[in-house]
Parts: C-alpha cells; structure tokens; sequence
C-alpha cells in the first residue's frame, strides 16, 4: 500500500474553512488503483487500521470510537432499528449497514444511485446546525467515486441534479496545462464535463 511507510505517524489533516458554518473544514480522501492495487494520498485525510481499508469513515469520534460503536450495532438488527441523530457516530452507523445491505452489482448505473442513496441517507439537512458543534453542520456536496471506470460524479446541496467526470478523457501529462471545472455561484452542469474544464491556476494548498 503506498501508505505503509506512514502507518504508525501523528498526522494533522488541515481542510479550507467553508462559510455555511465557523470553523467547518472541507476535507477529503483521494484514492486511486495503480497496479491492481487501492492507493490513498494524502490530500486531507486516509483511513488505515491494521492493514485494512473501512469503507466508512468519518472525521468524527475518533476512529478507533467509529469502529467500536461499528462493532456494538453489528448486535441489532438494522432492519428493525437504526440511531437517527444528525452525529457523525450515528450517520457513521447508518452507512455501515446500508452499505452492506444494498445490492451488490456490476451494472455501475445501479452501483452509482446505490451508493449516492446511501450518502444521501446520511447526509445533514441543508442548513442545520448545532451552535458551538461545527463537524455537524450541513452537507455542502457528496461525491461518488467509480475506481474502475474512472469516472467521478459530483452533486452539491444548491444544484439541481448530479454531473461527472470522465478521468479517462483528462490529460494528466507531466505538461498538459492545469485546468479546472468553476462551481462558483451555484454554477449547474448536466451529464459528462471532462470538456468543460477552463485552463487556471494551479491549487495553492493551505499550510498550518
């Protein structure tokens, strides 16, 4: 795994505060497939506990919390009863279970609703918020990464229907110039926008 040589570091993941809510961090893990293999960079945060990759996670408890409250609902039936809290343990939960009951298929149209309906279960109301408890604030955007394909779909809270992006058809060449696709003022697409891409500036990262 590309991060084994980090296992075991004190890491800080440092996000962009978003205005919906003080002190609410814009973070996020980029995976790739190289050789077979599941890569996680390290643009925000990644996830690895003794060797294995969870498919949830949140920022929030901690992840050692996460997986004990995981192995605590593993004991009640899902069918019968789920937490319905906006915390991300009880969102945490939820996501859990939906995500091992949907489904399982080949057909990526089926496989990319599932997914994005089991995002949407857990999402936070638009606009919600808890005064002084910044990490539950609303859900700003939701994304869906398909790793075989190479296609990332993208939907936000103020636009009406989900777009994405075909990776295949960007040019990720050492000289290819750096480009980007403007979602400034609620900007709405539709279908695949590999060619709405504008040349810009590339991203200035936040140091601490």
């Amino acid at each position: 795994m590309a991060i084994s040589p980090l296992e075991g570091e004190a890491l800080a993941a440092v996000g962009e505060e978003v205005s919906v809510a003080s002190g609410a961090a814009a973070l996020e893990a980029v995976a790739r497939v190289v050789a077979g293999k599941l890569e996680i960079d390290i643009l925000a945060i990644f996830i690895r506990r003794k060797g294995e990759l969870r498919g949830i996670s949140m920022l929030d408890p901690p992840y050692e919390q996460q997986l004990a409250i995981g192995k605590y609902w593993e004991n009640i039936p899902g069918k019968t009863f789920l937490p319905g809290s906006v915390t991300s343990s009880d969102r945490f939960v939820r996501a859990s279970f939906f995500l091992n009951s949907i489904p399982q298929t080949d057909n990526t149209r089926v496989a990319v609703a599932s997914v994005f309906s089991v995002i949407r279960n857990v999402s936070v109301p638009y606009g919600f918020e808890i005064e002084g408890y910044p990490n539950l604030s609303t859900t700003r955007w939701r994304m869906v990464a398909d790793q075989k394909n190479l296609v990332y779909y993208f939907e936000t809270a103020l636009t009406p229907n989900a777009f994405w992006v075909d990776l295949k058809k960007i040019d990720f060449s050492e000289k290819a110039a750096v480009r980007k696709l403007d979602l400034a003022n609620h900007r709405t697409y539709s279908g695949e926008t590999s060619g709405d891409f504008k040349k810009s500036a590339p991203f200035r990262f936040i140091g601490l």
